[in-house]
């Protein structure tokens, strides 16, 4: 049995394609708009931006500098009391100038490995 190509049955055809074109558009527009709208959320952005940061090296050592500096800084300034007395506070001064070129250095090294 052959189907007869009649110009209506041509039209369904075309018509039916098309259909399916457009929803085939319409999910991948969706897909898109979902994207970008999770690009545009302020935490995914800055998860993103920290991720892509924070897999430097060199980033990693610094931030790791960054935070042994201001705990040690904190001990120091607990121990000594830098607002107890201008010893104190000379001696607090000294000794953070201290371990910060020795934390600087030893983190340096590990750096360059």
């Amino acid at each position: 049995m052959k189907i007869q190509k009649t110009p209506s049955y041509i039209l369904q055809l075309q018509k039916q394609e098309l259909q399916d074109q457009k929803l085939q558009l319409e999910n991948i527009i969706q897909d898109e708009v979902k994207t970008f709208i999770q690009g545009i959320n302020p935490v995914e952005f800055i998860k993103n931006t920290a991720q892509s940061v924070l897999q430097d090296k060199n980033v990693q050592v610094d931030a790791s500098t960054m935070g042994i500096n201001l705990g040690v800084n904190y001990i120091i300034e607990k121990l000594l009391g830098r607002n107890r007395s201008i010893k104190g506070y000379v001696s607090s001064m000294i000794l953070e100038k201290i371990s910060s070129s020795f934390i600087t250095k030893f983190m340096n090294k590990h750096k360059t490995k």
